[in-house]
């Protein structure tokens, strides 16, 4: 698996922030924040839809 890999198959393309990871309340979503470890791009919060079961 790269550095980037997530098992989910989503890609964020940056480091994820520490405890940067929440729920929609309805589970529906997940929210996440990235950032450039370069500090040369402000963060990214990324709204990754969830599948239906």
């Amino acid at each position: 698996m790269s550095r980037n890999a997530t098992p989910s198959g989503f890609e964020l393309g940056d480091e994820l922030s520490p405890g940067a990871l929440a729920w929609a309340p309805n589970g529906a979503r997940l929210y996440a924040v990235s950032h450039d470890w370069t500090g040369t791009r402000p963060v990214t919060l990324h709204v990754l839809p969830v599948p239906a079961a």
